[in-house]
C-alpha cells in the first residue's frame, strides 16, 4: 500500500504498529494499542481504504460510506476516521449504523477547532450523540484535553494527542516532509485510533460484544478528568483501555436480549419534527408523546457489577441495531432508532423509550392510528447486560453447559437453541464474524451456511456464541 498524501500512516501506527520488531532505521520503534507483540500474536490486522482523490485531503461522502461499506464486507470489526468537517451527510449516519448492526464499529476524530469554536459540530464525530460511532478527543502528556481539540455534541472520551510518536513512510509525503520511519505528530487524529486499538482488542478479548457495547464500554471505564462527572469538553474522561478490558474479563457476563414495551404512558403533546429520511412527511406536526417501558426479570447468574464489589448492580444499556423506538426529545427518525434508557434494580432491568402518536399536520393527511416510529405494540427495546456471574460449586461443573443444535456436523443447515431474543454469532476458524442472528420466540434459530451477504461458506470448523457459551460447528459437504 502506498500512502499518497501521509495521514494514514501516522493515524495507523498508533493503532496498530506491532511491538518487539526489533532495531530500526534509528533503532527507536513504537507499540500500537492492537498491533501484537512481534511474535506469536501478530495483532490486529489492518485494511487500508483510500478515500481522497490523488493528493488531497478531501473526500467525498460518496467515497467515506464506498469505504466503510467495503471494510464492513471484508470483516473489519473496528473503523479509524481520523478526519472532520462541519457538514452533516445523511448518507454516512445511515452507513455507520448499517455498519454497526454487522458488528463494525465507527470509531471518528473529534476534530482539530476546539481553540475557536470548540462545540461546533464536527462531522462524522458528530453522530457519536446518536450512538452510531464513537468519538475522540485529545488530551495532552497531563491528561487534560487539548486546547485544538474539539468538543461538539456526542464527545465520548478523550485520549491522548499531543507529541505522540508514531509511524512515517520511508519514502516522502506528497509535501515533501520526510523522516527516518518515525515522527511526532498531535491533534485528534491521533487520538481517535488510540480508541479505535481499543476496540480491537475488546472485540479480540469477546468476540460477543456488539452494536453499542463498545461505546458504553470505553464511556463507563474511562477516568474522570475535568468537570466532575460526564462534561462536554472532556465526556466520560480520559480512555483508560486497561480498565475497558478488565470490565470484559472472564469471569463476566454478557447477556444480550431484545424487550417488548409492557407499559404505555402519555407525556403530552408537542411539534414533532421527523428527520429527513423519516419518509414523505417534512413539515413539522402536532404530536403526543408515550413513554413506552418494558421491565425484565434478570438471570439469577448475574451477582455484581464488572468492576465493583459484588454488592454493585451489574451494567446494562440499550442496543441501537434491534431497536426500533424514539429519541424521546419530539424529533423522530426512520433510520437511526432513539437510545433508550436502561437500569438495574432489585434483579430487574428497567427499559424505557418513547413513540409519537400523530395528530395533525405534515404535507399528508394523516390517520388517527398514525405512530412514530412505530406503533406501541411493535415497539422492541433491545439490551445488554454486563455483569459479574455466579461460579459453580465446588466439585460442579466447571463450564456452562453446551449449545443444543442439530445436526452437527451439519451440511445444508445447522439449528441452535437458546434464549428467545438472545444473539447468536457465528465465526469461522480464524476469529471473523461470518453471520450474527438471534434467537426467535421460539427458542431456536437456523443458519442456514450463508454470511450475512448471502454468500455461501466454505466447509470447515465454525465457533457459535450465545451469551457466555461457545460451541464448535463443523460444515460438511
Amino acid at each position: 500500500v502506498a500512502d499518497s498524501f501521509g495521514h494514514g500512516t501516522t493515524v495507523v501506527g498508533v493503532m496498530a504498529a506491532r511491538t518487539n520488531n526489533g532495531a530500526t532505521f534509528d533503532t527507536l520503534g513504537v507499540a500500537g494499542v492492537c498491533g501484537g507483540d512481534g511474535a506469536g500474536n501478530a495483532g490486529c490486522r489492518i485494511l487500508a481504504l483510500k478515500i481522497t482523490a490523488g493528493s488531497t485531503g478531501f473526500a467525498t461522502d460518496f467515497s467515506i460510506t464506498a469505504a466503510c461499506i467495503a471494510a464492513v464486507n471484508a470483516g473489519a470489526r473496528a473503523l479509524n476516521l481520523s478526519f472532520a468537517g462541519e457538514a452533516p451527510s445523511e448518507v454516512e449516519r445511515e452507513t455507520f449504523l448499517w455498519a454497526l448492526e454487522r458488528g463494525c464499529v465507527v470509531v471518528c476524530a473529534a476534530g482539530n477547532h476546539g481553540a475557536f469554536q470548540g462545540d461546533t459540530p464536527q462531522y462524522p464525530a458528530a453522530y457519536a450523540a446518536e450512538g452510531v460511532c464513537i468519538q475522540v478527543g485529545a488530551c495532552d502528556a497531563l491528561g487534560q484535553r487539548a486546547a485544538f481539540s474539539s468538543y461538539g455534541p456526542g464527545l465520548d472520551v478523550i485520549a491522548p494527542g499531543v507529541g505522540i510518536w508514531t509511524t512515517f513512510m520511508t519514502y516522502p509525503s506528497h509535501a515533501g516532509a520526510s523522516y527516518p520511519g518515525y515522527v511526532p505528530n498531535s491533534g485528534t487524529s491521533l487520538a481517535a485510533p488510540f480508541g479505535t486499538g481499543t476496540v480491537g482488542l475488546l472485540a479480540a478479548a469477546r468476540h460477543e460484544l456488539e452494536d453499542t457495547d463498545f461505546q458504553q464500554l470505553l464511556r463507563r471505564t474511562a477516568s474522570d478528568v475535568g468537570a466532575p462527572g460526564f462534561d462536554p469538553q472532556t465526556g466520560a474522561g480520559l480512555l483508560d483501555a486497561g480498565a475497558a478490558l478488565a470490565a470484559v474479563d472472564p469471569g463476566i457476563g454478557i447477556w444480550h436480549g431484545v424487550a417488548a414495551a409492557t407499559q404505555l404512558t402519555p407525556l403530552g403533546v408537542d411539534t414533532l419534527v421527523a428527520a429527513e429520511d423519516a419518509g414523505a412527511r417534512r413539515e413539522p406536526m402536532m404530536a403526543q408523546r408515550y413513554e413506552v417501558d418494558a421491565d425484565v426479570a434478570l438471570p439469577d447468574s448475574f451477582v455484581g457489577a464488572p468492576l465493583d464489589s459484588a454488592d454493585g448492580a451489574p451494567w446494562a444499556w440499550a442496543r441501537l441495531g434491534a431497536s426500533n423506538v424514539g429519541r424521546g426529545d419530539f424529533r423522530v427518525s426512520s433510520v437511526v432508532p432513539g437510545l433508550a434508557q436502561a437500569s438495574v434494580l432489585a434483579g430487574r432491568l428497567h427499559l424505557r423509550a418513547h413513540v409519537y402518536q400523530v395528530l395533525s399536520g405534515g404535507d399528508v393527511d394523516v390517520p388517527d392510528s398514525t405512530f412514530l416510529p412505530v406503533a406501541p405494540e411493535s415497539a422492541r427495546i433491545a439490551f445488554t447486560v454486563l455483569g459479574r456471574v455466579r461460579h459453580a460449586p465446588a466439585g460442579g461443573p466447571t463450564s456452562p453447559p453446551t449449545i443444543p443444535v442439530f445436526p452437527n456436523p451439519f451440511a445444508a443447515s445447522v439449528t441452535l437453541f437458546g434464549a428467545p431474543g438472545a444473539s447468536c454469532a457465528i465465526f469461522d476458524a480464524s476469529g471473523r464474524l461470518v453471520r450474527r442472528l438471534v434467537i426467535r420466540g421460539t427458542g431456536a434459530v437456523t443458519w442456514d451456511g450463508r454470511d450475512g451477504r448471502g454468500h455461501a461458506e466454505p466447509e470447515g470448523l465454525y465457533l457459535a456464541r450465545i451469551s457466555n457459551r461457545t460451541i464448535k460447528l463443523l460444515r460438511i459437504r
